[in-house]
């Protein structure tokens, strides 16, 4: 009973990963964006800090800009993993075609649900005796 409300779920599940996969993405290329620029501000500042090592405003500015590129990591490396369950959602099988998957060879594998046809086949060629033998008469 667990698997078919699991099963039931799958699409909510596959909705909620697509969305943190979406805004991961979104927020990987904003922080590679971020990272960029903010490396090519530790090189700026460093080349600067060369030039004039006792510069109060470029040493600043330097630990600013390895303070913003250690935080556009962290925020990259999370994204990622993100954009990871959007990719989990992308190949995770919808709650129909998962039945579809689970229920069809029990059906098909079940000795009751293979002989209905045999039973069917024989109800119906009563009936047809019976309207066909009604139909002669007139």
């Amino acid at each position: 009973m667990f698997i078919i409300y699991c099963v039931g779920k799958l699409d909510l599940f596959i909705a909620v990963m697509g969305i943190l996969g979406g805004g991961g993405l979104t927020a990987a290329v904003i922080a590679a964006v971020a990272l960029v620029i903010n490396s090519s501000e530790v090189a700026k500042y460093t080349w600067a800090l060369e030039q004039d090592p006792n510069d109060e405003y470029d040493k600043r500015h330097l630990e600013e800009a390895k303070t913003n590129c250690t935080l556009s990591r962290k925020v990259l490396r999370i994204s990622i993993l993100f954009s990871i369950c959007g990719v989990v959602a992308l190949f995770t099988p919808s709650s129909r075609t998962l039945a579809a998957m689970y229920l069809i060879p029990q059906i098909t594998a079940n000795e009751q649900v293979q002989q209905l046809p045999t039973k069917a086949m024989k109800v119906l060629d009563g009936k047809l005796d019976e309207w066909l033998e009604g139909f002669d008469k007139e």
